[in-house]
């Protein structure tokens, strides 16, 4: 009985994976309300909400930006020592392998209210090859799943300026 439960299972842990991947997948600002551009080193941009306001963060090693609007935040860093993620620990965590930008991209999803009581949907997603020699990770907090689901729609609007996809 546990050999056809556990296929089972793992054919709809599969399907949920794969209907992540193509969501995700497909480009365009998708809900993002009142899109602005952001450009990162005058090599990637993207867009977030109108209303996401920038805060002052400087980075060590790395390219750094912060965005903080009252459902959504983003911390980015665009360098060679970026958080490559792993956060298998967490509640609900999932994981999804995709490409965005023809660029390997990782995204993880999960809780995280001890962090962040106010915003505990985290969304992040991670590039090991983001161009010479960097990486890049943004890391997404949200109120709700819908705001979780808007932070797809952020990373699904990335593009790198030196691949003609701009």
């Amino acid at each position: 009985m546990r050999k056809v439960a556990f296929p089972a299972l793992r054919v709809l842990a599969l399907m949920a994976v794969a209907v992540t991947a193509v969501s995700v997948a497909c480009g365009g600002s998708g809900g993002i309300k009142d899109p602005e551009e952001i450009v990162v080193a005058e090599a990637i941009e993207f867009k977030i909400p109108g209303d996401m306001d920038e805060l002052g963060v400087a980075g060590i090693d790395s390219v750094v930006g912060q965005w903080e609007s009252e459902g959504l935040s983003l911390l980015l860093d665009y360098g060679a020592s970026s958080d490559s993620l792993g956060y298998t620990n967490k509640d609900g965590y999932r994981v999804t392998y995709l490409t965005i930008s023809d660029r390997k991209a990782v995204i993880e999803r999960f809780m995280d209210p001890e962090v962040d009581t106010a915003r505990p949907y985290v969304a992040a997603v991670y590039f090991e090859d983001a161009g010479e020699g960097k990486k890049l990770t943004i890391f997404g907090r949200a109120a709700s799943e819908d705001d979780q689901d808007l932070l797809l729609d952020i990373y699904r609007t990335l593009k790198w300026l030196d691949s003609g996809d701009a």
